[in-house]
C-alpha cells in the first residue's frame, strides 16, 4: 500500500523504461537481518523481465523499498515465497489492488499456493 500512496502524492513514479530496454533486472528491496531492524526490510528481490515483474518474498518493509526503487506495482504479475517464516510473507496483507481501482483481495490476481516437496 505504501507504493501505491506514495505515486498517488506524486512523490515518485515508477520507472517503466526497465519495462520495455530488453533487459533483465534484479534489484534487492529487502535483506533482512536475524534482529527486527526498523530500518531495513526484510527478505525481497524483485525480477524485472519484460513487462512482468516479479516478488520473491515480501518480508515487513517490502512496499516502501519497491517504491523507493521506482517499480512498477501495476506490472506486478507473481509473488514467490520461498517459505512461511513472517520475515518473508510479512507484507502479504498490504499487496496493492491491480489498477482495476478496486480495493481488497477480490481485486488482486495473486494466488498464494503451497508447493509441497
Amino acid at each position: 500500500m505504501i507504493a501505491l500512496i506514495s505515486l498517488a502524492q506524486g512523490q515518485q513514479q515508477p520507472d517503466v523504461a526497465m519495462l520495455t530496454d530488453r533487459q533483465l533486472h534484479v534489484v534487492m528491496c529487502g535483506s533482512g537481518s536475524p534482529l527486527a531492524d526498523p530500518n531495513r526490510a526484510s527478505a525481497c528481490v524483485a525480477v524485472v523481465a519484460g513487462e512482468e515483474v516479479i516478488l520473491v518474498d515480501i518480508g515487513p518493509g517490502s512496499w516502501r523499498q519497491v517504491a523507493v526503487n521506482k517499480l512498477p506495482t501495476r506490472n506486478v504479475s507473481a509473488i514467490l515465497l520461498t517459505h512461511y517464516h513472517s520475515d518473508h510473507i510479512g507484507a502479504a496483507r498490504a499487496v496493492p489492488p491491480q489498477q482495476s481501482g478496486t480495493s481488497g483481495p477480490e481485486s488482486s490476481s495473486i494466488e498464494m499456493r503451497q508447493r509441497l516437496a
